[in-house]
């Protein structure tokens, strides 16, 4: 893994690229060697104009001391090198990725796509379907 300085540019391109692909990304900040692994979910813009990404890191260090995983945020302008990997990553809702928090609606520049949750069918309502279908194919069987 190569790791070269970028411009904020180029770290927005990578970013805004691991996010709508969901791949992981590797990061070092500005006067820091140690990198960090993390899964970028959101990039916006703060109250105060700076553009953040908020992602789960899983790996890498940390300057709270508080080991991954772990959410976190970066100021762009802080990210001296970026790297995508190929690791795909899924959305971290259970971990308490919230799209719809009030911090984003302001200047969201980039999010993850988040899945539709499927629906839970009651018995009665798969019982139903199931004798539909058998209906279906009774009455298909007898034309073929």
């Amino acid at each position: 893994m190569l790791f070269r300085s970028c411009t904020m540019p180029g770290i927005m391109k990578i970013l805004s690229r691991a996010i709508s692909e969901r791949k992981t990304a590797v990061v070092r900040c500005n006067n820091q060697h140690a990198i960090r692994i993390i899964e970028p979910h959101v990039i916006y813009t703060t109250g105060s104009g700076e553009i953040v990404v908020e992602c789960f890191q899983t790996r890498g260090f940390t300057e709270s001391g508080n080991p991954p995983p772990l959410w976190t945020k970066f100021r762009i302008a802080s990210i001296r090198s970026a790297y995508l990997l190929n690791d795909i990553f899924e959305v971290r809702l259970a971990d308490g990725f919230d799209p719809d928090k009030m911090e984003y609606r302001r200047g969201r520049l980039s999010m993850v796509e988040v899945p539709e949750p499927e629906l839970e069918l009651a018995d009665h309502e798969k019982h139903q379907i199931t004798m539909k279908s058998k209906s279906l194919l009774g009455r298909l069987g007898s034309t073929i």
